[in-house]
């Protein structure tokens, strides 16, 4: 399930709420707002306020102390998928995949693979902090109804390397009041290069 975003503006008010199942995430410039927002919830629901904002769903939050930047990172969720599956004191890996890795539908799948608990993982990890396996990641979930232990192993390799690139986090810096917000996106695509099919894979990057 996604995230649901509200997001409240009167004004110079603004406010926003992040709800994922049972987890929220509630903020604002006014203070007043929130105590009336939080009265009235609790009236309602049995909450509890967790104070500022340093984990959600797995994730870690560090704010810098004048609150211009803030950096998410998943290196208990990386840890505890190495422990998971043996890859703790796993051999290094510079790169989430080999390059022009090619790899061909198995005609059966092998079961006792843990092959989709593992892509869903990488999914989880790539979305929230990590986009740089999402690459990787989206070509291995093409084979999660054709799988052996080839496709494990290349899924294995996109874990060791987050297990080498552990410390990488991804931050967020306010843009300064006196300059404007940039958006840029650029998007290609490799004209019929799947081997299998001779599809094409596009993809997109945007810069803010």
């Amino acid at each position: 399930i996604d995230p649901c975003l509200f997001t409240i503006v009167d004004g110079d008010m603004v406010a926003v709420v992040s709800t994922h199942v049972d987890d929220y995430i509630v903020a604002t410039n006014d203070e007043n707002w929130y105590k009336q927002f939080f009265a009235a919830f609790s009236a309602k629901f049995k909450i509890t306020d967790l104070g500022v904002l340093d984990h959600i769903l797995g994730m870690g939050v560090d704010w810098a102390p004048d609150c211009t930047s803030v950096t998410i990172s998943q290196a208990k969720t990386i840890k505890e998928l190495a422990e998971k599956y043996g890859l703790t004191d796993c051999k290094p890996a510079q790169t989430p995949m080999e390059k022009d890795l090619q790899l061909q539908p198995a005609d059966e799948i092998t079961e006792s693979i843990p092959y989709r608990s593992l892509i869903g993982a990488l999914l989880w990890v790539a979305r929230a902090s990590r986009p740089d396996i999402m690459f990787s990641v989206i070509y291995l979930s093409r084979f999660s109804n054709c799988y052996s232990e080839t496709h494990f192993k290349a899924a294995k390799r996109v874990l060791r390397y987050l297990v080498t690139t552990i410390d990488r986090k991804l931050t967020f810096n306010q843009t300064p009041s006196n300059q404007p917000l940039q958006v840029v996106m650029y998007c290609d695509s490799d004209w019929a290069s799947d081997k299998n099919d001779r599809r094409s894979f596009s993809g997109s990057v945007v810069y803010i």
